[in-house]
């Protein structure tokens, strides 16, 4: 009979040190063992590209690289499972993945778990498999038993926090014009293959978006028809805060209206800049060499480190700090100019659970208290977002057309 076990882990676990206590604390240097993690994943790919692995393409018809990120993760694990290893340990199976992924990764993990000792590395309890038996938490340095799946989903339980934006509401005063964007019958193509198909979307002052699709959809697409990087809008029946796309508009007259964040920019700042210079620059799109700030703009920036419960931290360098913590920043950052419009995409990928729930409260104040509209990117449901207008994305062979809830 197989084993499977559950280790939990957040944003401030040593990953690397984890999975090493993992085979140390199981006895598994010795078994045929396999881990499945990102950077297993990207490796494969390499190697694939490198030396011409045929695999993938014998199997399916195409190589790892040109799949959706979706059927890249489950593939992957598939081909892992078909070595027929002693332990495979899965970090996040179900991160990244859109619900129709999701389903298909747990029927694949629990049509394969009898032939297989299965240790999954979560950081959320939001999806335990059933047939795990053993539960261990692996927060900071700590490896511990947990008695039972009950007190496993404890281990994540957070209390909800009162935010308030009063104090930076009262120095916003700019009127801001009803429609932001106004886009009609957008059709976007890359060579013979449709991506988006006669999408119309009209957001207003201070609402709240969910932009909702699965993997592949257009999302990311759709996005850069915002915010100006796509050379796809041009000639289109675009309107953004205010004027028609391609009027003679520099793609800098669009991103001062606009605060971004996803993930994968916290990345772009390897440098040691303080928590407080990092939402100082957020004022003129900048980091490192920004003009000073004004005795307003700096008391701006101390209301939101206030906010996001970092006064402790203000001169911390931001690549010291765990993910949950870079993403509060990253989000103070995009709102400190007081932005027209939040974009939010896939905000919370990576996030522990804790740290997810922490931001949904303040995006979620945000969007109550603040004029500022939300667009809040997701390839699935975030069960407590308080988003009430929902773009969703409906991919078909023909491009993704869409609904609007």
């Amino acid at each position: 009979m197989s084993l499977h076990l559950v280790i939990g882990i957040n944003n401030q676990s040593n990953y690397s040190k984890v999975v090493d206590r993992i085979i140390q604390e199981f006895d598994l240097l010795s078994k045929h063992l396999y881990l499945y993690d990102k950077k297993q994943l990207d490796r494969f790919m390499d190697e694939e590209a490198i030396h011409d692995d045929t695999t993938f393409i014998k199997r399916y018809g195409q190589c790892l690289q040109s799949m959706s990120s979706g059927q890249q993760k489950i593939r992957f694990i598939n081909y892992l499972l078909d070595q027929k290893p002693h332990t495979l340990i899965l970090d996040n199976p179900l991160s990244h993945l859109d619900t129709k992924n999701q389903r298909e990764l747990i029927h694949l993990l629990e049509d394969r778990q009898k032939d297989v000792n299965l240790i999954f590395i979560l950081n959320r309890a939001d999806w335990i498999p059933e047939y795990c038996s053993e539960f261990y938490s692996a927060f900071d340095t700590q490896f511990k038993s947990v008695a039972s799946i009950e007190n496993f989903k404890k281990l994540y339980e957070i209390e909800e926090q009162s935010l308030d934006l009063t104090p930076v509401l009262e120095h916003h005063t700019a009127t801001v014009e009803e429609v932001l964007v106004d886009m009609k019958n957008i059709t976007i193509s890359y060579g013979d293959k449709k991506i988006l198909n006669n999408i119309n979307w009209t957001i207003k002052s201070g609402e709240f978006w969910e932009l909702r699709g699965p993997n592949g959809s257009g999302k990311t697409s759709l996005l850069t028809m915002i915010t100006g990087e796509n050379p796809k809008a041009y000639g289109q029946d675009i309107f953004l805060f205010g004027f028609k796309k391609g009027s003679g508009e520099s793609i800098w007259d669009i991103k001062k209206h606009i605060g971004y964040f996803t993930p994968s920019m916290t990345g772009f700042f390897k440098g040691y800049f303080t928590v407080k210079e990092m939402i100082i620059g957020g004022i003129k799109d900048s980091v490192g060499l920004y003009i000073k700030p004004s005795k307003l703009e700096d008391q701006l920036v101390s209301y939101w480190i206030d906010i996001i419960g970092m006064r402790d931290k203000k001169d911390t360098y931001f690549v010291d700090l765990s993910i949950g913590e870079q993403c509060l920043v990253m989000t103070a950052r995009a709102m400190v100019k007081n932005p027209k419009l939040l974009i939010l995409d896939e905000p919370t990928a990576g996030l522990d659970q804790q740290s997810n729930e922490l931001f949904m409260q303040l995006v979620n104040t945000i969007a109550k208290q603040h004029h500022t509209a939300i667009i809040y990117v997701s390839h699935k449901r975030e069960v407590k977002l308080t988003a009430n207008l929902i773009m969703e994305l409906i991919a078909n062979g023909n491009g993704s057309r869409y609904q609007l809830h």
